[in-house]
């Protein structure tokens, strides 16, 4: 849980968050509201609804995780007059989504991190936001059709982050790599079939069959396999053109959060809070 500005709040992973439920339910008068993650979908909504009541004419706003985003939740919540945010799991942001984004265009939002409060600016993560939208069908025809607001938040450390793991793998591969260009043809990898081995395993271990070109052939005379590889530099540059972005979805009304720096202040300010 957390205390904030004199309001008391819970937070909870699974068996912790559905407990939140029941918290709710004995409508505690001190308690102001609840950050339920990673539970099932019927007891997501369950304490939804249970919160909300709780609030009574309190403004509610429930902060989900990534496992809150399916057609059934948010359709329930949308009957029960729950508002969300959560964010948006990798599997359902559309592809190039991010690649496409102009970061110049995405709007400066006025959030320090508390991590950040006593370091000098330059070293603060920096966030930018946009906003589209997104809707969500139901798996039958008759289904309503969600319309959701769609948060789009560059975060400059996730950023850092994100390319500082890639060049990481990155050269932990290309050592394995040339080690293999030079051991082709050995009694280490003496034919074709274990060179190709050692390729995809390092590949596979590495995390680099994206960008990964390898060329393995046989010399006829000897018959001794030689390897040589490069990475593609183009598709490493697009993954790379996607750092540090990531989705937050919402059925909050403009008259509730009038910009997507408002929805990016509140999750940010809950998870520094949790």
């Amino acid at each position: 849980g957390w205390v904030a500005n004199d309001d008391v709040g819970m937070v909870g992973i699974s068996g912790p968050g559905i407990a939140q439920r029941f918290v709710a339910w004995a409508q505690p008068p001190l308690l102001a509201g609840g950050a339920p993650m990673s539970v099932i979908d019927e007891a997501y909504v369950g304490v939804g609804s249970a919160l909300k009541a709780m609030a009574g004419r309190r403004d509610f706003l429930l902060v989900g995780d990534s496992k809150l985003v399916s057609y059934p939740n948010l359709r329930a919540l949308e009957r029960a007059g729950v508002t969300f945010i959560a964010p948006l799991g990798a599997a359902r942001v559309p592809a190039g989504l991010f690649a496409g984004l102009d970061l110049a265009a995405a709007r400066p939002v006025d959030y320090i991190a508390a991590r950040d409060a006593g370091k000098p600016p330059e070293q603060r993560c920096r966030y930018r936001v946009s906003e589209d939208t997104m809707t969500m069908t139901g798996p039958r025809r008759a289904d309503p059709v969600l319309h959701l607001r769609r948060i789009l938040v560059h975060s400059s450390a996730n950023q850092s982050a994100a390319a500082h793991a890639r060049a990481l793998k990155l050269d932990k591969a290309r050592i394995e790599l040339d080690t293999l260009t030079r051991t082709a043809g050995t009694r280490h990898h003496p034919d074709a079939d274990a060179v190709t081995r050692r390729a995809d395993q390092i590949a596979t271990t590495r995390r680099v069959k994206a960008y990964l070109h390898a060329q393995i052939t046989t010399d006829p005379t000897t018959g001794a396999p030689t390897f040589a590889w490069h990475f593609d530099q183009q598709t490493i540059d697009a993954e790379a053109a996607t750092d540090g972005w990531y989705a937050l979805l919402s059925n909050l009304p403009p008259t509730d959060a009038d910009t997507g720096e408002a929805i990016a202040e509140a999750v940010l300010g809950a998870a520094d809070e949790a």
